[in-house]
């Protein structure tokens, strides 16, 4: 089983929503949404927060770890495909990957 879905077993075990669950942790529900989907990486802290507080194991699990290798192998055949090399390119990617972190702060 994913931590997603553990994540959302567990609170819905609890009775809680994904709405209830979003104004516990100070984010949004379609965030909620999405780490139940499995889309957040090692480094958020919600996902971490969610775990801790109902005993799921963080990214502890074969597939968990499978799946962050093949998105990261998907992001550098993806880079690849935009990647010419360029200055402008180095200012576009640099500005995208600022933009990234500034809504995993926001997490």
């Amino acid at each position: 089983m994913s931590v997603g879905t553990a994540l959302a077993r567990a609170f819905s075990q609890r009775g809680q929503t994904q709405s209830q669950v979003a104004e516990l942790y100070g984010v949004s529900q379609s965030r909620i949404g999405r780490i139940y989907a499995g889309d957040f990486t090692r480094r958020s802290r919600t996902a971490r927060q969610m775990c801790q507080d109902t005993g799921v194991k963080f990214l502890d699990t074969h597939a968990d770890i499978d799946q962050y290798v093949h998105n990261r192998q998907r992001l550098i055949r993806l880079l690849d495909t935009v990647w010419k090399g360029t200055d402008e390119d180095t200012t576009y990617v640099a500005d995208a990957l600022i933009a990234i972190g500034r809504l995993r702060q926001k997490d």
